[in-house]
């Protein structure tokens, strides 16, 4: 694989504050300013499908992060934006598809059986979705991954089954959840 260049670092780190701030087209023209023998680069395709993400461009962000998963195989990253684009094309049995063929490979990775227990949620399975968000804790071991699943939308129905309250501002309490999560970790 071809190395980044200084001037493909700068054009690289340019598109990466542009997604960052919302200017989507100018992202794209300094993706395209970088070398074509470098644009299959890991860094690259990432900031690109961060681009075609954030515009909801899902088909193409899939299409990227396969190319992720080639130039990158031994990263969970490609598998992991692989599914999450499958997800939001509203592929989610594809999706969890792509994250079981790769739990062998990424036996330490937390974020494949978190987005597991997103997926086993969304199809309604919420014993399978409990036991995938356990090894993702146990794996993770932070509270930030508790949190984020405390508030994860694609966990609603877990914490629904957990009995979740709202209160006036809208915000998603569900006490009988947090007690379970402390409980298991």
């Amino acid at each position: 694989m071809h190395k980044l260049v200084p001037n493909d670092h700068g054009y690289l780190d340019s598109a990466a504050w542009y997604v960052g701030v919302g200017r989507f087209q100018e992202a794209g023209m300094e993706l395209d300013r970088i070398r074509r023998e470098v644009r299959n680069h890991p860094d690259v395709l990432c900031v690109r499908w961060k681009m075609y993400s954030a515009t909801r461009c899902w088909e193409l962000a899939a299409e990227t992060a396969r190319q992720i998963c080639k130039v990158e195989p031994s990263s969970d990253l490609g598998p992991v934006l692989l599914a999450q684009s499958l997800h939001k094309l509203a592929r989610t049995t594809e999706a969890r598809d792509v994250l079981l063929g790769s739990l062998d490979q990424f036996p330490d990775a937390y974020q494949i059986r978190y987005d597991l227990a997103r997926y086993s949620c969304q199809m309604g399975d919420l014993a399978e979705a409990c036991a995938w968000l356990a090894e993702a804790f146990g794996i993770s071991g932070t509270a930030e991954t508790r949190i984020l699943a405390l508030h994860d939308p694609d966990l609603e129905p877990l914490r629904k089954q957990f009995g979740e309250v709202g209160n006036e501002a809208g915000s998603i309490e569900s006490p009988l959840l947090r007690e379970w999560l402390a409980q298991k970790f």
